[in-house]
């Protein structure tokens, strides 16, 4: 079974991604692979991305105003589901990282101290 060609914009996330994974190995020192999820959402994303190309074909080639109407519905709803897609592959490690922050107030300072405190974690 000959397999298709993908669109520009699936070839150019493709390659974003595998770029961005280049990218955090070099930064960690350690080789980063996709898991088999994560695989499977970026191919779901291409997928995707290659369907709204074809709605958006579609659109800019009908003359029919009902038909405009319905395709203009699916490439938006393609749209945001390769969004959400995107989403889920971003890297976990900047949202956990962004969680361990010290607070920036001092009511929020003397907060965490005082948590510290309670918990023996004099450290803080």
């Amino acid at each position: 079974m000959a397999r298709k060609a993908h669109s520009p914009a699936a070839n150019k996330a493709r390659r974003d991604l595998e770029a961005m994974r280049a990218q955090l190995s070099k930064a960690s020192g350690v080789e980063q692979q996709w898991d088999a999820t994560e695989a499977g959402r970026i191919d779901l994303l291409v997928d995707q991305l290659d369907a709204r190309a074809e709605l958006q074909e579609l659109y800019e080639q009908t003359e029919d105003p009902a038909l405009k109407l319905r395709l203009a519905t699916e490439v938006r709803l393609a749209a945001g589901q390769a969004a959400r897609l995107l989403k889920e592959l971003q890297p976990k490690a900047t949202t956990t990282a962004a969680k361990r922050t010290t607070p920036s107030t001092s009511a929020g300072r003397r907060a965490q101290y005082a948590a510290n405190r309670r918990w023996q974690n004099v450290g803080a």
